[in-house]
Order: structure tokens, then sequence, then C-alpha cells
């Protein structure tokens, strides 16, 4: 089972379709640049959504912290935990 599919009712119905997209590239190791050419964003648009996922979803992201596929998994896993 995908870390999409662990997220509560609640978490999975407060994301928008974009905001799921843009989870599902990050967990597929897609970074900011690649996600904004894959979905046609601007590069402020994707750090939109990414700011808006993780504000919905309860987590919060250090200052310089790497968003490595590894490394939003974990953030996804202390979520739905």
């Amino acid at each position: 089972m995908d870390i999409y599919h662990r997220l509560s009712d609640v978490q999975a119905t407060q994301l928008t379709d974009p905001e799921e997209k843009v989870l599902r590239l990050m967990l597929e190791g897609y970074d900011e640049t690649e996600i904004a050419q894959a979905r046609q964003l601007q590069p402020e648009q994707v750090e939109a959504l990414i700011a808006e996922l993780f504000s919905k979803l309860g987590i919060v992201q250090e200052e310089g912290v790497r968003r490595s596929p590894q490394v939003v998994q974990a953030m996804v896993n202390i979520c739905v935990a």
C-alpha cells in the first residue's frame, strides 16, 4: 500500500487534485523543477502547492531540509502514524 493510501479519509479529502498529484510526484522522487515541468506549472506554484499540502497534513519542514523521496515519505509516515 503506498503512502498516499495510508492517509486518513479526512487528510485525503483535504488535498486538492493538484496537491495530490504533487505529493505523488514527490514520493516518486521528482524535485520541484521536475514537478513544475511535468505539471506545466511555474516553480512558485509548485512551492505554494507543497506548502499547502504540508500544512494540510500537519508537516512542518525545517528550513534547508532537502525534500528527497525518503524525507517526504518519512514526514508523511509521521503524520499518518
